[in-house]
């Protein structure tokens, strides 16, 4: 009786040891526009992608622990790069996403997340007024798009729960080996 005591004990204390260093991933508002990422427009319509802004922060990190990739989907193991795109953030979208933790217990980065939509060329004209370019990303042309209620109600409109998916995030350290880590996301933290 004193020795199932003693292992339920030790279970118990081994298993809150364990979920203190599980890492714990939070997004938080990014104030940065939205952007539209786009190749080149159709006779009619275009196919692009709108993408959302956010900041990832990490904790109770263990030490080495490196975000090998992290992308948008429904499945952690499978990359959908024709319907969702993912971009690591730094004054410009950067297509490198291997981050490093060094020896901190919690980091943050920028990243923006974006959505596979067809728009009608007139839609696409009335989102542009008043943008330029910001980026050139190889062959796609990269626009920020301001944030204001109409773009959010009309955003919400085009992506509903069923698309809206998860971020994935591959993580590697020496203890744990491989492993995912997903993280619910809202298009719009107010």
């Amino acid at each position: 009786m004193k020795k199932g005591i003693i292992l339920i004990i030790s279970f118990i204390v081994s298993c809150s040891f364990f979920s203190k260093k599980e890492i714990d991933i939070n997004s938080s508002r990014l104030d940065k526009p939205l952007k539209i990422i786009y190749k080149e427009k159709g006779n009619d319509s275009t196919y692009l992608y709108l993408c959302f802004p956010k900041r990832i922060t990490m904790n109770n990190v263990l030490k080495t622990t490196k975000v090998l990739d992290f992308h948008l989907g429904h499945y952690q193991n499978t990359k959908d790069q024709r319907h969702y795109r993912t971009y690591k953030y730094n004054k410009k979208l950067l297509l490198d996403i291997n981050l490093d933790s060094g020896k901190k217990k919690s980091f943050s980065f920028d990243i923006y997340y974006g959505y596979l939509m067809k728009l009608k060329n007139s839609k696409l004209l009335e989102l542009l007024i008043n943008t330029e370019k910001t980026q050139q990303l190889g062959n796609l042309e990269v626009y920020n798009i301001k944030t204001t209620k109409d773009i959010k109600n009309w955003a919400l409109s085009k992506i509903n729960d069923s698309i809206k998916g998860q971020l994935h995030f591959k993580l590697y350290n020496k203890e744990k080996g491989f492993f995912y880590k997903s993280l619910d996301i809202e298009l719009f933290e107010d």
